[in-house]
């Protein structure tokens, strides 16, 4: 009897493509070997007959699909950010240094919390792995928590692998987590599992991408209560001047977003969402304009409030943040917010 057998493998990988997020310069080339054998068998009796066997280089593509939390960045972006300061006085501070650290911390206007957000991070390289630690610790008024994380990159290609713990001081528990990403150029593959009593819950998601189509789709499983669960399907285009963005959460809250360019500096937004349960509407025009380098102007209304937001670099590093939401049906009352926010970046 005699075979043909194929193998193919991947091999002395210098630089490991995954997550682009965290692997800027693993682009390097990769070596593929292909070997060629035909092999006898004879009363059980492996022999090899004839091997050829060889070595070529091959550039690994940096376009990848990105992963399932990048979904509806944009629309975040224009929606979202610049506005997370309302009715706080916040502080950032973070390195971006092989060892890492952020230090988050704000004071809410109206109570007394005072929550504050600690991370240390280091990440070293290994032959072709990347290996990456992490501490951090939320302490608020209602838990305090503390949790460790591990980072493994270049087991395979386009593979990453977390897994770590959170240990809740108040209740005293500790609830482990695993968590596998596999990315390539058309599809980010995502499996969270997070074990609470030793019951896991897990997350499974998943986004393709193809000539500017993402498609994305979530569903949750609990083990406790065995029940699979709808989470999230999502459609989005982007093209070369505007992003639309269409998302399903759990069955009953439809939203769905446009972002224009205009001009060079320029970028307005609509978004519309709607819920067949409580039947419910809500409609919101957002612009983020960038004056220069160092001046960025946001605003956003809907039906009841408007939402304005500055963010100004005093210097390489240093960023201040002003941001204010006005009561249109109420404008003479007091019931106005106001935030600022400091970000510090060495």
């Amino acid at each position: 009897m005699c075979s043909l057998l194929l193998t193919t493998t991947f091999l002395s990988y210098s630089h490991t493509p995954f997550r682009r997020s965290l692997t800027r310069a693993l682009t390097g080339p990769g070596e593929i070997a292909l070997t060629f054998l035909s092999c006898w068998y004879l009363n059980n009796i492996n022999f090899i007959f004839h091997s050829i066997s060889f070595r070529t280089l091959l550039k690994i593509p940096i376009k990848m699909a990105p992963s399932y939390y990048d979904y509806g960045r944009k629309e975040r972006e224009i929606f979202d950010i610049g506005y997370n300061v309302l009715g706080k006085c916040k502080i950032d501070l973070s390195t971006s240094t092989q060892f890492g650290i952020t230090a988050s911390g704000f004071q809410e206007l109206e109570s007394v919390n005072v929550p504050i957000y600690f991370e240390t991070r280091y990440k070293f390289y290994k032959s072709k792995y990347l290996i990456s630690l992490a501490e951090k610790w939320n302490m608020n008024n209602k838990n305090n928590n503390i949790t460790t994380q591990v980072l493994i990159g270049g087991l395979l290609p386009g593979f990453l692998l977390t897994t770590g713990g959170t240990f809740d001081c108040q209740k005293h528990s500790i609830a482990p987590r695993v968590r596998c990403e596999y990315t390539n150029d058309y599809v980010s593959l995502n499996l969270d599992t997070k074990f609470e009593a030793l019951k896991p819950i897990i997350d499974a998601s998943a986004i393709a991408v193809y000539n500017g189509l993402m498609g994305i789709f979530f569903v949750r499983y609990n083990t406790s209560e065995q029940v699979l669960q709808f989470g999230q399907i999502g459609l989005s285009y982007k093209a070369k001047k505007f992003v639309v963005t269409t998302t399903v959460n759990y069955k009953y809250n439809f939203s769905g977003s446009i972002i224009r360019k205009c001009i060079e500096r320029l970028y307005l937004g609509l978004k519309v969402c709607w819920s067949p349960v409580i039947n419910r509407s809500y409609i919101a025009i957002a612009a983020q304009y960038r004056i220069n380098r160092v001046v960025m102007f946001r605003a956003k209304i809907n039906l009841s409030q408007l939402f304005l937001s500055s963010s100004i670099q005093i210097k390489k590093g240093v960023n201040l943040t002003l941001a204010s939401i006005l009561e249109c049906r109420q404008f003479n009352q007091i019931s106005h917010k106001f935030g600022i926010g400091l970000q510090l970046t060495c």
